[in-house]
């Protein structure tokens, strides 16, 4: 009977996303581009996944059990791609979508 239970509940979770513009003038920017990518996806309490939508711009997207996690698992996130990119003379800029 549990396992029926289990099967058929879904948690509830909220999805949160954000478009971010990353520019880097390195020779070897795909590199840091990458580690950044790869360091930004690493979330702790929340799912966070990177996907590239066309030079310069990235879609970052959340999902976790509630808000304060997804927003706190955003700006983790994103502080971890602008260090990796800031190092290698680099910028981010994040783009929220505007809620109606």
């Amino acid at each position: 009977m549990a396992e029926v239970a289990s099967e058929n509940i879904q948690l509830p979770s909220v999805v949160i996303d954000a478009v971010m513009e990353v520019t880097t003038p390195a020779p070897d920017g795909v590199d840091h581009l990458r580690e950044a990518m790869i360091s930004g996806s690493k979330g702790k309490d929340a799912t966070v996944e990177i996907s590239y939508l066309g030079a310069p711009r990235y879609r970052i997207t959340v999902v976790a059990e509630d808000y304060k996690v997804a927003e706190s698992e955003l700006k983790h996130a994103v502080d971890r791609v602008t260090s990796r990119i800031q190092k290698a003379d680099g910028t981010v800029a994040l783009k929220r979508k505007e809620e109606p």
